[in-house]
């Protein structure tokens, strides 16, 4: 948490900005590990960000993975705007509503309007942290702009990660 943080405060200076920051983290770690529920993700990204403008939003978003609401309705409770309380939240909530089909989750977050390259990056990068690139579509993938440059950035930060 505090790291993220720490890493959200170079761009973004507003408590709102750095709780975003956090939460897409703290959903990237958690996204990880393929046992998590949707549900539970969620909940467990919230944790320790207690901003009434992030907890009604995780609180109608953990809610609506039952009901699958429409695009209209999730706009309207969650936004989909550049603000990050506006745009976080609404990214985690198409993540977990559709967790593994790529294609379904980005149709949702086009049909959702606003700042949809945002959010669809967001998602998108929860997404690649729970499947995996091999679950992406092959032709989006190679069609994907620098895509040595991003592949050798990503092996060179898993390397990093690795134990000494």
């Amino acid at each position: 948490r505090a790291a993220a943080a720490d890493a959200a405060a170079i761009t973004h200076a507003h408590p709102l900005g750095v709780a975003g920051g956090v939460l897409l983290a703290q959903a990237a770690a958690l996204a990880l590990d393929d046992s998590i529920a949707p549900a539970a993700l969620l909940r467990r990204a919230a944790e320790g960000i207690e901003l009434p403008e992030y907890r009604g939003r995780i609180d109608w978003a953990v809610a609506a993975l039952k009901r699958r609401p429409s695009a209209e309705e999730t706009r309207a409770a969650l936004g989909n705007w550049v603000r990050a309380h506006e745009s976080a939240v609404t990214a985690l909530y198409a993540f977990a509503r559709e967790p593994r089909d790529f294609m379904k989750m980005m149709a949702f977050v086009f049909e959702l309007g606003g700042d949809v390259d945002t959010i669809g990056a967001m998602a998108g990068a929860l997404f690649g942290a729970r499947n995996g690139v091999s679950a992406l579509p092959a032709e989006l993938v190679a069609r994907l702009e620098q895509r040595e440059r991003i592949e050798r950035a990503a092996r060179a930060l898993f390397a990093a990660s690795l134990p000494s």
